[in-house]
């Protein structure tokens, strides 16, 4: 089966213009006269397919691929935004739906229930955020009273360190007090002795 592929169609399928598809006919064949129309056969394609192909060549698909995860984390990104939005917008007209609804079994206006709710929710947030300062400036303290202790245990220790220095200077010492009559008794010994022979 034959397939007529033109100039014009390849430039097109590829986004060239029909002059470089041309350039490429011309170096596959110098001797044929080829046009914008000409019918394409089967190795005039293969050698256009081949020639855009080592054109193109790149040298590694890391970048497409890092196109590829950015794009695909952006998409993320936006589908979470929207189904934010949905869902405040969601959470809105249902507090316009029971302000409405308080107000009507209530016999108040909309716009004051709305206040109302407005208010409750700005001191919910104002509790939440002092709650939230509590527990930080508890974990600071705990954090403070862990470094003290820690201070404490290293003193504790120098001074323990300290102690166990002098009494190891202090030992010789006691030794050597300790010996000293022993030499001093053996010395009479010794003298006797001489006075004996």
């Amino acid at each position: 089966m034959l397939v007529k592929y033109k100039v014009s169609e390849v430039a097109k399928d590829f986004a060239k213009s029909s002059k470089d598809i041309l350039a490429i006919l011309k170096n596959y064949n110098e001797n044929g006269s080829y046009k914008v129309g000409t019918v394409l056969d089967e190795n005039e394609l293969n050698y256009i397919f081949d020639s855009l192909t080592q054109s193109s060549e790149v040298g590694s698909f890391d970048d497409y691929f890092a196109l590829g995860s950015a794009a695909q984390e952006k998409r993320k990104q936006d589908k979470e935004k929207a189904k934010a939005d949905r869902l405040a917008e969601q959470l809105a007209l249902a507090q316009q739906l029971k302000a409405a609804a308080q107000a009507q079994k209530e016999g108040k206006s909309v716009d004051e229930i709305m206040d109302n709710a407005a208010k409750e929710q700005n001191e919910a947030k104002a509790v939440k955020s002092e709650k939230t300062e509590k527990t930080a400036a508890k974990s600071e303290s705990a954090q403070s009273k862990k470094s003290a202790d820690s201070a404490k245990i290293a003193e504790n220790a120098a001074k323990s360190a300290e102690k166990a220095e002098e009494i190891s200077q202090s030992k010789p010492s006691a030794q050597s007090t300790a010996t000293e009559p022993a030499k001093t008794a053996e010395k009479a010994d010794n003298s006797q002795k001489a006075e004996n022979n």
